[in-house]
């Protein structure tokens, strides 16, 4: 009976994968995606293997679910990276997310009118440093309504943050952000006159 079973389970046709359903993606990356899935009996897939072989193959992934749909289909759901700014050098320039992952090359200039690029010391650029430039630009808007451009990483405690009016301000990412936005809002205040 167990042999029985067995040969059911794993070596009849029934259970063969024969159908994958990919959502969350555009048809260019479905085909790709599936290029990664192994044909087989859908109980000896690896799906740990496939999502981590999805995940180092596609960097604009951000997540990857894999479900078994018995008896011979696997739904693999695909949540992409959602580009936050941009890191620059020299002319190119690439998406980045709130995880500071850079992925994908921007080839259409006007998609990204609205973002930060970022660009300076690589090694520097982190998680956190995303976080600092992203609060800063968000709370420039907010506070005087300027626009902010480009940040550029100085060093570890250091950013240059370009305003679209043509200002440059520096940052000690080290210190009291807020602290250090109340203080120039107020030099704003008192220093410029409105035209």
């Amino acid at each position: 009976i167990a042999m029985g079973i067995s040969y059911f389970l794993f070596f009849s046709g029934i259970f063969q994968v024969k159908e994958i359903i990919i959502t969350g993606a555009e048809k260019v990356f479905e085909d790709n995606i599936k290029a990664f899935i192994s044909p087989g009996n859908i109980f000896l897939i690896d799906i740990k293997k496939m999502k981590k072989d999805i995940l180092d193959n596609f960097a604009q992934m951000a997540r990857v679910e894999i479900i078994r749909a018995l008896p011979d289909t696997l739904n693999i759901q695909v949540v992409k990276r959602l580009p936050l700014a941009l890191w620059c050098e020299e002319e190119k320039c690439f998406w980045i997310d709130n995880e500071a992952v850079i992925f994908g090359e921007v080839l259409i200039p006007s998609e990204v009118e609205e973002l930060i690029k970022i660009s300076g010391a690589k090694e520097m650029f982190n998680k956190e440093k995303i976080s600092q430039i992203l609060e800063i630009k968000e709370k420039l808007t907010r506070g005087s309504g300027v626009t902010t451009t480009q940040a550029f990483i100085v060093s570890k405690e250091r950013l240059n943050i370009e305003l679209s009016e043509g200002w440059e301000i520096y940052f000690n990412t080290g210190g009291d952000l807020d602290w250090q936005l109340q203080e120039l809002f107020l030099v704003l205040e008192k220093q410029i006159t409105p035209v």
